[in-house]
């Protein structure tokens, strides 16, 4: 299995690569505040049950869709330790797992603005989004998935295959349990998108028994559920895969061994031009890409000191036709100055599609055995 989170999937750029990725086949978990974009995708690829094994997946990409504002930077420890402890469960029941993504596209571009009339409620919300906010993924990325060995290659202490008739599925791979516990502050939607529900074909349609299914089985794909999951104080019983399931009977039973489990483990960070050139009315945005970068740079060789073996990819797509370019195109020189650049590609035929842009996008993320790239598409 191949599994990739992305952040800020419902359009543009975010969008297209989820396609492109389950189009390959990808189990993709879709982070983002707003889901409308998703409905197609989740029609056809969502997922309300456990994976079907190899044999009748017959590589078909399966999607979880998440809603989570990612603004909210408090709020995103908890979800982080519910959600990868869920793909931790994931990868372990599928049996063979290979590769591990995590994608961070989310960003806004507002304020578009002169420094001197920025609010500053706006600038607080843009870092949030497109600084702050992948900081703490790719912290809670690198400290919850050090179990699981990079293509580097180390033993992966906590990660065990379980003997038969341990807990949990057959070879399956288990999280550490030296992690404080947490439910998971999360929150999915139906093929309808409405909230608190899970996604997946079929949504308020499903039986309606299925929601109580997914609660009688926590590990489940598909059940990602309120914070708490489904009762107060419910613990996710052990083997669940939440953080902090101790599943000492499995672990500690005759035959159990530790496994070194190789993966290719990536995160991508959606840079821009604007992290190496100042556009005036663009302060905020051109701060945020280039500390981006910089995030990535020094996490990537954090990562080589402790050996997580997580490769570290931060890629420029080009001027794409996205939502945020329209953005840039209806803003007055008032506010940004080189506008009329921008109206000139649009009108030229100078902008990559999503789709064009999402599969250089990818191919370059899966480029190189460098611990950090920084890439551009256009030069690559």
């Amino acid at each position: 299995m191949k599994l990739a989170m992305i952040t800020g999937a419902s359009s543009g750029l975010g969008l297209a690569m989820t396609e492109e990725l389950l189009a390959q086949g990808w189990y993709c978990i879709t982070i983002q505040r707003s889901t409308r974009g998703l409905e197609g995708l989740l029609k056809e690829y969502g997922v309300i049950q456990m994976p079907l094994p190899d044999s009748r997946r017959q590589g078909r990409g399966a999607l979880e869709v998440i809603h989570q504002d990612l603004r909210d930077c408090a709020a995103l420890p908890e979800f982080l330790e519910g959600l990868y402890a869920r793909v931790l469960d994931i990868l372990g029941t599928s049996g063979k797992p290979e590769a591990l993504w995590l994608i961070l596209n989310a960003a806004t571009l507002d304020p578009v603005a002169p420094l001197a009339q920025a609010d500053s409620k706006a600038l607080e919300n843009h870092l949030s989004l497109n600084l702050l906010s992948p900081m703490i993924f790719i912290s809670a990325f690198e400290r919850i998935f050090a179990s699981v060995a990079g293509r580097a290659g180390f033993a992966g202490a906590g990660v065990k295959e379980s003997s038969p008739g341990g807990s949990g599925a057959p070879g399956g791979l288990r999280p550490d349990s030296t992690r404080p516990q947490t439910g998971g502050a999360l929150r999915a939607e139906s093929s309808r998108l409405g909230p608190d529900r899970a996604s997946g074909p079929g949504g308020s349609g499903a039986p309606a028994d299925s929601a109580s299914q997914s609660e009688r089985a926590p590990g489940v794909p598909g059940s990602v559920r309120d914070a708490g999951s489904g009762a107060p104080g419910a613990s996710q019983e052990a083997g669940a895969g939440a953080p902090g399931a101790s599943r000492e009977a499995g672990a500690g039973a005759p035959g159990a061994r530790a496994e070194t489990l190789r993966v290719d483990k990536r995160i991508i960070a959606v840079s821009s031009g604007a992290a190496l050139h100042a556009y005036p009315g663009w302060a905020a945005y051109c701060a945020s890409k280039a500390g981006l970068d910089q995030v990535m740079d020094a996490a990537a060789q954090e990562a080589g000191v402790s050996g997580s073996g997580t490769f570290f990819r931060a890629i420029a797509p080009g001027v794409v036709d996205t939502p945020m370019q329209e953005v840039i195109r209806s803003r007055g020189p008032e506010q940004f100055p080189m506008v009329q650049r921008f109206r000139d590609l649009y009108s030229t035929g100078g902008l990559s599609s999503p789709a064009q842009a999402a599969a250089k996008v990818l191919s370059l993320a899966a480029q190189g055995k460098e611990g950090y790239l920084r890439l551009d598409v256009r030069t690559a």
